[in-house]
């Protein structure tokens, strides 16, 4: 049965009976391609190349802070060696070596960092162990699993690397600093091969707050030991802090960090990470700062894990839109003209229905959904199908709830697969509309 609905010509659609629904009982089939997103997904990962086949000289030998994000002793420097690297969630806490090729003198140069594992194949970090504003995307990445002294229990190669949209060029344009944090500073390493269980990885949470206390394990460049520019001992090394001053996208923190901890995890009292350590001030440090873990970055790791491929979620502070969209190059053009990116909103793969994107060129919206029915309703009000955006599983066991705001004219459709925000959102008087689709 279809359902009935009520289009205005010039702004928006309505459903005319609280949560009636669109279902996917009338999928879209028409016989085209489908975009560029097929080619552009791909674009999403930076792929990296065998450490095993590259000769490089370490950058930190000299200088153990060299090209990382300033970071810094908080009041009295109360680092402590971690007594037990095999304990959990210090064994899932990584030593990170970066690979960069230097495009002044050709010579590839390894840098260090700190990640976490979050699944059995994929490690947590910051973006900039990814990405230099100097040197541009990292060539190459080996994984130290259980380092201590001179001796380590694993090494594991990155195969792809994914940082934010819009990072590159917030990045850019503070020369790699992370002087006013956005946010943006996290990304995910995939992995060549999985990681042993008996190693496992640990959970993530989106939440924390103002107050709170936390644990961080890293490697320290001012600890690291070097020998005739040959790297020769790795400890870990933690430390306890608060956090501060929270808003949407960061922390700041208390917690004592140098060099070489950027992407460090930051524990809560159940050893989730909720946080990866991002940078601080050049000044003498009043606290440093980390980048919040948030559902978007959940969905992220849920996507590199799963093999499927995320629909990236952009805010636009502006207008109060959210925008979705497959396209990782699309994502990141939104971005760097002012959108947020939001990590993804769900994951979808390459076969089954597709889901149609509209545009309303007289509001500047944009539109969502399997149903021809109501595509056809929404063109002959004036909108425009710009293009099948991406395939949907035709069921699965989590389904992407549609809500709309009667109580605005404009940019009133939210799509989300989260129940805790579709909940929050009706009680703030949004109407349940229903499953629009379904995702991995």
């Amino acid at each position: 049965m279809k359902r009935i609905l009520t289009a205005l010509l010039t702004v928006g659609l309505f459903l005319t009976s609280g949560s009636s629904t669109l279902y996917a009982e009338e999928p879209f089939t028409e016989d085209t391609t489908t975009s560029e997103t097929d080619q552009q997904t791909d674009q999403m990962f930076i792929s990296l190349e065998d450490p095993d086949e590259i000769n490089f000289e370490w950058a930190n030998a000299n200088n153990y802070d060299a090209e990382i994000e300033p970071l810094g002793i908080v009041g009295d420097d109360d680092r402590y060696q971690v007594k037990d690297p095999f304990a959990t969630p210090n064994i899932q806490t990584v030593f990170i070596r970066s690979i960069y090729t230097s495009p002044t003198d050709g010579k590839n140069y390894a840098f260090t960092g700190s990640g976490c594992l979050v699944g059995k194949q994929t490690v947590l970090t910051a973006a900039h162990v990814l990405y230099n504003p100097k040197y541009g995307f990292v060539k190459s990445i080996q994984i130290y699993v259980g380092y201590s002294d001179s001796t380590y229990k694993a090494t594991y190669t990155g195969k792809t690397a994914i940082v934010l949209p819009g990072y590159k060029k917030h990045a850019d344009d503070v020369n790699g600093e992370i002087i006013t944090p956005q946010g943006d500073d996290i990304g995910l390493i995939t992995l060549k091969s999985s990681v042993d269980s008996k190693y496992g990885y640990v959970n993530t949470a989106a939440t924390a707050s103002t107050g709170q206390w936390f644990t961080t394990y890293g490697y320290p460049g001012d600890k690291l030991t070097y020998k005739q520019g040959v790297l020769t001992s790795v400890n870990q090394w933690g430390a306890n802090g608060q956090i501060v001053n929270t808003n949407s996208a960061y922390y700041k923190i208390t917690a004592d960090i140098l060099g070489g901890q950027s992407g460090s995890p930051l524990f809560n009292n159940k050893n989730e990470v909720f946080a990866v350590v991002s940078g601080g001030p050049k000044t003498p440090a009043v606290n440093n700062s980390a980048t919040k873990v948030t559902n978007g970055t959940i969905e992220l790791i849920s996507s590199s894990e799963s093999g499927y491929f995320p629909i990236y979620r952009i805010y636009n502070p502006k207008t109060g839109e959210h925008f979705y969209t497959a396209a990782y190059n699309e994502a990141d053009s939104l971005t760097n003209l002012g959108w947020q990116a939001e990590g993804a909103a769900w994951s979808t793969g390459s076969t089954g229905v597709d889901v149609v994107r509209l545009y309303n060129p007289n509001t500047g919206e944009h539109h969502y959904t399997i149903n021809t029915y109501e595509v056809d309703l929404l063109v002959k009000a004036g909108w425009k199908k710009e293009m099948k955006a991406w395939k949907a599983p035709s069921i699965s066991n989590r389904p992407v709830y549609r809500l709309y705001n009667p109580n605005s004219t404009k940019f009133n459709h939210h799509y989300t697969v989260s129940i805790t925000e579709k909940n929050a959102l009706i009680s703030s008087g949004w109407k349940d509309e229903g499953i629009a689709w379904y995702a991995y």
